[in-house]
C-alpha cells in the first residue's frame, strides 16, 4: 500500500511539473515546423516616410489622448514620438533592434518602469525585419516565431499572404501583449491596438490623414 501511494504521489507530481512547464501555443494549429527565415514587418518599412496617429492611451482609470508619431530613420532605427493635442512633446525616443534612447520625456513617463514596457511595445511595434525559428499554421493565418529574451513572439499573417494582422508576445504560460492591425479608410496605414494583459494599458491608435 505504501508503495502504491508513494507511486502515486511521484506520479502526480510529473503531472503538476509537466502541467507547469507547459508553453503557450496559439490555438487550431494544423502544422507546425523549424524554420531558419526572416520575416517583414512592413507597417512603418519606408525609410524617411513619416506615420501620424491620433493614439487614445487608457492606463489604469486614467484616459490620454495626443499624436503618435513614427518615423523610420534609417534601415535599422525609428523614431517615435508621442505629443499632447497642444503640441507638448510628452515622450520622443529613438529605437532600433538592440538600443532604445529617450531624448525627452514628461516625468510621469520618465520612471525606469514605464522605460521599460515602452521599450518592449515600441520596439515589437515598429522592427521590420525579424528572425523566425518556427512556423505554425492555421486554417486563417501563417504564424511565425520570434525568440527575445524571456518571450516569443508569434507573428501572424493572413494565410498565403504577407498582411501581418497581429503580434502577440508571449511568455511560457499566456499571452502578455498583442498588437492588432485594422483595417482603416486610410489606403497606407492600418488602425491599430496595442493591448496589455499583465497590467491595465491599452493604446489605440488611428491614422491620420496627410496633405
Amino acid at each position: 500500500m505504501k508503495l502504491l501511494k508513494r507511486a502515486y504521489l511521484k506520479t502526480s507530481l510529473l503531472v503538476l511539473v509537466l502541467s507547469s512547464c507547459s508553453s503557450y501555443k496559439p490555438s487550431n494549429i494544423t502544422t507546425e515546423g523549424l524554420v531558419d527565415q526572416r520575416i517583414k514587418n512592413g507597417h512603418f518599412d519606408l525609410v524617411d516616410s513619416s506615420y501620424l496617429y491620433r493614439v487614445r492611451i487608457q492606463i489604469y482609470n486614467e484616459n490620454l489622448n495626443g499624436i503618435f508619431v513614427v518615423k523610420k530613420i534609417n534601415e535599422d532605427a525609428h523614431r517615435v514620438v508621442l505629443t499632447s493635442d497642444f503640441g507638448n512633446t510628452l515622450y520622443d525616443c529613438t529605437v532600433s533592434a538592440k538600443k532604445f534612447k529617450v531624448h525627452s520625456a514628461v516625468p510621469q513617463l520618465n520612471k525606469w518602469m514605464v522605460k521599460r514596457i515602452l521599450q518592449r511595445d515600441f520596439r515589437l511595434l515598429v522592427h521590420s525585419d525579424v528572425q523566425a525559428y518556427q512556423k505554425l499554421t492555421t486554417d486563417a493565418h501563417d504564424i511565425y516565431v520570434n525568440k527575445s529574451k524571456r518571450r516569443k513572439n508569434y507573428y501572424s499573417y493572413k494565410a498565403g499572404t504577407n498582411e501581418l494582422e497581429q503580434i502577440a508576445s508571449a511568455n511560457n504560460r499566456k499571452v502578455k501583449l498583442a498588437i492588432d492591425y485594422y483595417k482603416a479608410s486610410n489606403p497606407i496605414q492600418d488602425s491599430i491596438v496595442i493591448q496589455h494583459y499583465a497590467i491595465p494599458l491599452k493604446m489605440v491608435l488611428a491614422p491620420l490623414q496627410q496633405d
